[in-house]
């Protein structure tokens, strides 16, 4: 991929290849946005797994020297050599489960259950209109990146209208309108809806929990103990991925997206299982690719968790340095 395809990639706010991982985040939504961003460029958990050993190990080194004290901010058990395993594991599974789609598609959806469709960047929206040829999509490249229509763009929207509109998807036909509605709209009135609009799902208020009761958990020993499990349940009551198909009818935007995102991963996830188990292989053996393919996922919000707390650990080395 060309430097100006990965500069013009949708996940590369969150995550540019050419420029490399951002040193440890201390926002877990930035922290998997990036984590998103990198699955979707590589189709594999092992550019992200080595990024947060390599940060741990800065870290580390860093707190060491500003403080005296060794502490680690991941758990005892996820050394380099159990993340090397997982690796290891990755490898051997991808080519029997087609783990590389499901691992590029499960970044892009991660993206979008956070962030929410409406955010969706331009080129993006442009790719996905197969229909157009190369001059169409120029023009409707044009459209698109104007938040809304005014009365001096009316002729090209005329033109494009009586032109190639008609061949957009029914996703692409929407971007338009509703633009051309907040045009309509007062201008203080269309402020807000813009405004409002930049904003992700529901997903940021479960991360941003989870920072609050992290930093408590740390910065108090009376504080009752958090971790990654605790990440994962939230995820779970909060987007109902226990449950099949939920109802997200009458659900504001920001939770339906946030559904309908994770739920896919989910989905695609469970479907890689369905298809092991039907295969000619024993049960024992498929009982055991399961088990190592559900240690892999978990141990990714882990890798989450730890990067943030190391993070942390690397604003304190700030702190003491600075005084």
């Amino acid at each position: 991929m060309s430097l100006k395809a990965e500069e013009a990639a949708p996940y590369s706010p969150h995550f540019n290849p050419a420029n490399g991982f951002k040193p440890a985040q201390r926002s877990l939504t930035d922290v998997f946005l990036q984590m998103a961003g990198s699955f979707e460029r590589f189709g594999t958990p092992e550019p992200y797994l080595r990024h947060v050993m390599a940060e741990h190990a800065r870290i580390d080194a860093r707190y060491k020297l500003a403080t005296g004290k060794e502490v680690s901010r991941r758990p005892e058990y996820f050394t380099d050599a159990y993340l090397e395993n997982l690796i290891a594991t990755w490898k051997k599974l991808a080519p029997v489960l087609d783990l590389e789609s499901l691992c590029r598609q499960s970044g892009r959806d991660m993206r979008l259950a956070i962030l929410g469709s409406w955010n969706r960047p331009v080129s993006e929206l442009v790719a996905d209109e197969q229909q157009l040829n190369d001059q169409e999509k120029a023009a409707y490249r044009a459209l698109l990146n104007k938040d809304y229509f005014s009365k001096t763009d009316f002729t090209a929207l005329e033109a494009f209208y009586k032109g190639p509109h008609d061949k957009l998807t029914e996703q692409g036909k929407n971007q338009l309108s509703r633009r051309v509605q907040l045009g309509t709209l007062p201008p203080e009135k269309r402020r807000k809806v813009l405004t409002d609009g930049k904003s992700g799902t529901v997903l940021i208020a479960v991360f941003n929990e989870q920072q609050r009761k992290t930093l408590s958990y740390l910065e108090s020993d009376s504080a009752e103990k958090v971790n990654s499990d605790d990440l994962q349940q939230s995820l779970i009551d909060r987007l109902k991925l226990n449950e099949k198909n939920p109802d997200t009818h009458g659900l504001r935007s920001e939770e339906a997206n946030a559904m309908r995102f994770s739920h896919a991963i989910r989905d695609a996830y469970v479907m890689r299982l369905e298809h092991l188990h039907k295969q000619p292989v024993p049960k024992e053996q498929a009982d055991k690719i399961e088990k190592a393919l559900d240690l892999l996922v978990k141990n990714i919000l882990v890798a989450a968790q730890s990067e943030f707390e190391a993070a942390l650990n690397e604003e304190l080395a700030d702190s003491k340095n600075n005084h």
